[in-house]
């Protein structure tokens, strides 16, 4: 579960002042990068190390390919860890951007953070009198950043930079913001007279980022089917709200049938910041059109024939009886 990657430093054939690490006029240290990161993203570390003249000297000959030795005798002398290289919290929460580094009490060790957006120049974040703050009361050691009420626009990839004696070391940490979508549906439940209409609407309200997936579904009856997506469903425009989330809603309209009778409607919401989708449902009961039920409507239409016709005579009377202009 370790990746594990070392690289030379080069130097430029300059020497680099360490506490503790002789000045020499000859036989300079061999430098080294180290990174170390967890394939499933639970920390990252990376350290200089530094390899004496004397360390050489006890050096095994390499067996595998010549000129590199299977074993090396090296000093670790600046490190620098984050444990959460990928963070993802929800919008107003505080957040804490962890960092950490290890050196000898005697280095003097700087510590800087910084914002980098794609496409944007990256931009020094500081670090007191403001969201985002560390921790100066903290044991030394501890670089991390604490951002309060998390915005949108503090979304991106932050660098936690740690220098000591011409030596630098980056630690690079994510921060993602997510917020799980509010679903609803128009009605629960439908009892409707087949031919009869009904507008079926799923309101998806504010969710972040804008990638989501919203599908109507008509469930089966039976077990072990699929369901069927509706087809001829609509969106509305996307809307964006004052705190930077999204919302919409998909919706069609049903025309009632005696198949729909003890169905269900589903809407079915998939999006990042969910570990399952949200499903919202609509049971239907369609009842068969009877003679009753259309002499109702004939008779409705009826009546609201007869009183448009009365409006309509009442209109002309109106008209005919006003006095003439002359």
């Amino acid at each position: 579960m370790l990746d594990c990657r070392i690289s030379p430093y080069f130097t430029a054939n300059t020497q680099i002042l360490w506490p503790g690490r002789k000045v020499k006029a000859h036989g300079l240290d061999t430098w080294f990068t180290c990174t170390i990161e967890h394939a499933a993203g639970k920390y990252t570390a990376t350290a200089f190390l530094v390899q004496g003249h004397e360390d050489r000297e006890h050096q095994t000959p390499g067996q595998l390919h010549q000129g590199i030795a299977e074993q090396t005798r090296v000093s670790a002398v600046l490190a620098a860890r984050t444990r959460l290289p990928r963070v993802r919290t929800a919008l107003g929460k505080d957040v804490v951007l962890d960092c950490a580094f290890a050196a000898d009490p005697r280095a003097a060790v700087a510590v800087r953070w910084a914002l980098r957006k794609k496409g944007r120049h990256e931009r020094y974040i500081a670090t007191s009198g403001g969201r985002a703050e560390m921790f100066p009361q903290e044991p030394r050691g501890n670089a991390s950043l604490l951002i309060r009420r998390v915005e949108l626009s503090d979304e991106g990839t932050y660098i936690c930079t740690v220098e000591a004696a011409a030596l630098v070391l980056e630690q690079a940490i994510q921060l993602q913001i997510t917020e799980k979508p509010t679903v609803t549906v128009n009605v629960n439940s439908l009892s409707l007279v087949e031919g009869e209409q009904q507008k079926l609407v799923c309101d998806v309200r504010n969710y972040y980022p804008a990638d989501i997936h919203v599908q109507w579904l008509r469930e089966p009856q039976s077990a072990g089917q699929l369901p069927d997506t509706v087809p001829n469903v609509l969106t509305s425009s996307h809307l964006r709200s004052s705190n930077g989330t999204y919302s919409f809603s998909r919706f069609f309209l049903l025309t009632a049938t005696l198949r729909d009778n003890g169905h269900t409607y589903t809407c079915r919401v998939e999006h990042s910041s969910l570990q399952a989708p949200i499903r919202r449902s609509v049971t239907v009961a369609v009842r068969e059109a009877t003679s009753t039920t259309w002499l109702l409507l004939l008779l409705l239409l009826g009546l609201t024939g007869c009183l448009v016709a009365s409006l309509h005579h009442l209109h002309q009377v109106r008209s005919t009886t006003k006095p003439k202009p002359y």
